[in-house]
């Protein structure tokens, strides 16, 4: 749930070179949460409630530092009026032109094709992200192995399966197009 506006906030606070890179380290993020439960897995076998308890333990401990510690983004400050709290902060205000409040109705914006479009686009980019299959391997990648006649232990093809994720993210985050970076995403 965090990954969305993770997305948001690192498109409006990091310089336009830097943004396609950026953008892709949530995802880069989840892997690395799989890859940690995969090997709490592999040492923690049989007390799945402890590797529970930590994996609950880890979002709410980031999600407390992060609402601490990081400063609002300048485009959402100038949306509440609060363009002096920029410069307080030493951030520059952003570049773009903001958008003016409307008095249209949702259903009428929804109708202009600068609304609909990214709205199908990003409905489709949701539906193959959940559809694709790749959460059933996520889920399933101990028994996954077992089946396939692994030779070696079944949380150890597990793990290397998560690093092979997470690589992967890694080096499609620095060397790919935004494109290709966003079907990495879709994790097809």
């Amino acid at each position: 749930m965090a990954s969305v506006p993770a997305c948001v906030y690192i498109a409006e606070m990091t310089d336009r070179s830097l943004r396609g890179m950026l953008v892709t380290w949530p995802s880069i993020g989840i892997s690395t949460g799989i890859l940690v439960v995969y090997i709490l897995g592999a040492f923690l076998k049989d007390n799945w409630r402890l590797v529970a308890a930590i994996s609950a333990g880890f979002p709410i401990f980031t999600a407390v530092m992060t609402l601490a510690l990081l400063p609002e983004s300048p485009l959402s400050a100038l949306n509440k009026g609060r363009g002096r709290d920029t410069e307080l902060r030493n951030i520059p205000e952003p570049q773009e032109a903001v958008p003016s409040p409307s008095k249209r109705s949702v259903l009428r914006i929804l109708t202009l094709p600068q609304a609909w479009k990214p709205l199908f686009v990003l409905n489709g980019y949701f539906f193959f992200q959940q559809f694709s299959g790749i959460y059933v391997v996520v889920y399933y990648a101990v028994d996954i192995t077992v089946q396939a006649g692994v030779s070696m232990d079944e949380y150890v093809g597990a793990v290397l399966l998560g690093v092979v994720q997470l690589l992967a993210g890694v080096a499609v985050s620095f060397a790919l197009t935004r494109q290709v970076i966003f079907l990495q995403m879709l994790k097809v």
